[in-house]
C-alpha cells in the first residue's frame, strides 16, 4: 500500500475546492493516509454519485490514516493521475466526507503516482447524484440562513415582515397569499438580495431597541 505523508485536508459532507475552505473548518494535517489509483470512471462515480465500497476495501484501509487529531477508521486518497480527492467512509461503505487538496500539494503528489497500478475498486453505485450544485459554498450558507430566518417568521406568524421582505425582493405586487410569498422567498434565486434586506431589517430593529 502506498502512503502520502503531511498533506492538508478539509473533510466536509460536500466537496469544496480549496478556496472555499473556511478558517473555522477542522482543517487537518494528515501525518499519513493511503492513496489508490483508480480509473477515470471510478473516480467520477465516487465524487458524483452515492456509492458504497466493499467491506474488503474498508478492511484494507481500516485505521491506516493518521490525522493531527487522531486516527481515522476509514479514509484514503483516490487519484486518476489527473486529480486527487480524499474520502472518508462510514462502516457501511458509504461516503461520509470529502476533501480536495491544496493545488501545490496535489501537483507534488501527482508527480509520483504514474507508477501506481490501477486498483479495480469494488463498489455499488446508485443513481443518486451528490456534489451536483453549482453554487459556491458561501452562497449555500447564506441560502440556509435565509430559509431558517423565513421559517421562524412563518412559524411565529410574523406575516407583516414576510410581506415586507417579499415587496423588497420582488416587484410583482399581484399575489396576496402569504403562503405563496413565503414559498417564493424560501426558494428564491435572489439569495444575496434577500439576505441584504434581512440584514437591513435586523439593523433597523436593533436601532429601535
Amino acid at each position: 500500500m502506498y502512503y502520502i505523508y503531511d498533506v492538508l485536508l478539509d473533510f466536509n459532507n460536500e466537496l469544496y475546492d480549496f478556496y472555499e475552505w473556511y478558517s473555522k473548518d477542522k482543517i487537518e494535517n494528515f501525518k499519513k493516509i493511503p492513496i489508490f489509483r483508480i480509473s477515470d470512471d471510478d473516480l467520477y462515480n465516487l465524487i458524483n454519485y452515492k456509492v458504497n465500497v466493499s467491506k474488503d476495501f474498508l478492511n484494507k484501509i481500516y485505521k491506516k490514516s493518521e490525522g493531527h487529531y487522531g486516527s481515522y477508521r476509514y479514509a484514503s486518497l483516490f487519484t486518476n493521475n489527473k486529480k486527487i480527492f480524499a474520502l472518508e467512509f462510514g462502516s457501511d461503505g458509504s461516503i461520509k466526507n470529502y476533501s480536495s487538496l491544496l493545488p501545490d500539494e496535489e501537483d507534488d503528489i501527482l508527480m509520483h503516482m504514474k507508477k501506481l497500478n490501477i486498483l479495480k475498486l469494488d463498489y455499488k453505485i446508485s443513481n443518486i447524484k451528490v456534489n451536483a450544485h453549482n453554487k459556491v459554498r458561501y452562497i449555500d450558507d447564506i441560502s440556509t440562513y435565509n430559509k431558517k430566518y423565513l421559517e421562524n417568521l412563518y412559524k411565529n406568524k410574523m406575516f407583516d415582515e414576510v410581506n415586507y421582505l417579499y415587496s423588497e425582493v420582488y416587484d410583482d405586487g399581484l399575489k396576496n397569499d402569504i403562503k405563496y410569498k413565503y414559498d417564493k422567498l424560501r426558494n428564491s434565486n435572489y439569495v444575496i438580495k434577500l439576505n441584504k434586506v434581512i440584514k437591513e431589517t435586523q439593523r433597523k430593529l436593533n436601532n429601535l431597541t
